[in-house]
């Protein structure tokens, strides 16, 4: 990718992210012990490249082509395939549980050999396997390219990743899945998203406010059983509406493949210096106390003092910027300065993982 362009999507919540808490169900937190996803892999071909598939050094592309002719009663010979216009590719699925035959699924295609974009191809049918190497579903489709790649007389220009690309609703189910829920006993298993034990606390509270005649036990930090007679379907779908608080994660996700940063605009950050190259980061914060503008009239009961941050960030990269912010530092502010100064999207997450691993920047980094 152009190491000069970079394209950050800053979400703007209007909720705080960090510290904050709000109303969600059960269904939003935890899922149902079996009911999960499974992945599904197979090989194809993408035809249809305008030169640039992969090359006659990847030999297993040519081979793959001439075993799909054949079965069309086609026969070629090794020196008749020259062109560039097929790619040997991977290709991914995730089925979910009682997905039933013709459901549709998303598919998602990577180039195996050199080629240089799969842009504009098609993927041949393609049998999609599980683990247990059951065919369980059927590939085919136009490929949609999130970047460019163009090489003539060896200059090039690309955008994001050419050989990477997408289908949607691409694959068609071919064969059930068969999820089992209850137990020998009659019994379900509730699994929450992410072990935590406040969250069990919490679920496991609301469900029995809702439920007093359900037995209900935690068994860990992400795990507790659901019980009881007469236990069914109409219980669940119950059970997943269950509302709870819930404190927000503050968490930063970062696509390197399309350039895309996406965070809540107020995750906290402490005072850290950083230097990256010809950067050079310096966030400072003091603490201030702030006293209330008149404590003799009007209503006391929530009149106090607080302590405030007085925050100051400066960027310098040979002079030539500088960026000063007299407020509370956070994730938008650092990230505003520093895409007036065309930082990269790789500088970038180096920049956001230095902070991490300082103990500066307090929220999970999720790299995509």
């Amino acid at each position: 990718m152009n190491c000069r362009k970079l394209i950050i999507l800053l979400l703007l919540f209007s909720i705080p992210t960090f510290g904050s808490a709000s109303q969600v169900t059960v269904k939003d937190v935890a899922r149902i012990y079996g009911v999960r996803d499974t992945a599904l892999v197979g090989y194809g071909l993408v035809t249809g490249l305008a030169g640039s598939g992969d090359s006659a050094r990847f030999s297993s592309t040519s081979q793959s082509l001439k075993s799909v002719l054949r079965s069309f009663d086609v026969n070629i010979e090794d020196k008749e395939v020259q062109s560039r216009n097929v790619a040997a590719v991977i290709v991914t699925a995730s089925i979910p549980a009682f997905a039933e035959i013709g459901d549709k699924l998303d598919v998602q295609v990577s180039s195996l050999g050199d080629a240089r974009s799969l842009s504009g191809g098609t993927l041949l049918l393609s049998p999609l396997k599980a683990p247990n190497d059951v065919i369980y579903a059927l590939a085919q489709g136009q490929i949609t390219v999130g970047g460019y790649r163009f090489e003539e007389d060896q200059n090039v220009m690309a955008k994001n990743h050419a050989t990477v690309g997408n289908i949607t609703r691409g694959a068609t189910t071919e064969r059930s899945v068969v999820a089992s829920i209850f137990s020998q006993n009659g019994s379900v298993s509730l699994i929450l998203n992410t072990p935590d034990f406040t969250m069990l606390d919490n679920v496991t509270m609301a469900l029995r406010h809702e439920f007093p005649r359900l037995n209900i036990q935690p068994v860990h930090a992400g795990k507790l059983d659901i019980g009881g007679d007469g236990l069914s379907l109409s219980h669940l779908a119950k059970i997943e509406q269950v509302k709870i608080k819930v404190a927000q994660f503050a968490r930063i996700v970062v696509n390197e493949r399309s350039g895309i940063i996406v965070s809540g605009s107020d995750i906290p950050v402490s005072s850290v210096v950083i230097s990256h190259g010809n950067l050079n980061l310096k966030i400072s914060s003091t603490p201030r106390v702030s006293q209330p503008d008149s404590v003799f009239f009007g209503d006391q009961s929530n009149i106090k003092t607080v302590t405030v941050r007085d925050t100051e960030i400066q960027v310098n990269e040979q002079q030539q910027a500088i960026y000063i912010n007299k407020n509370t530092t956070t994730i938008a502010e650092v990230v505003s300065s520093l895409q007036k100064l065309n930082i990269s999207t790789r500088d970038m997450i180096s920049i956001l993982e230095g902070l991490k691993r300082s103990g500066a920047l307090h929220a999970e980094i999720v790299i995509q």
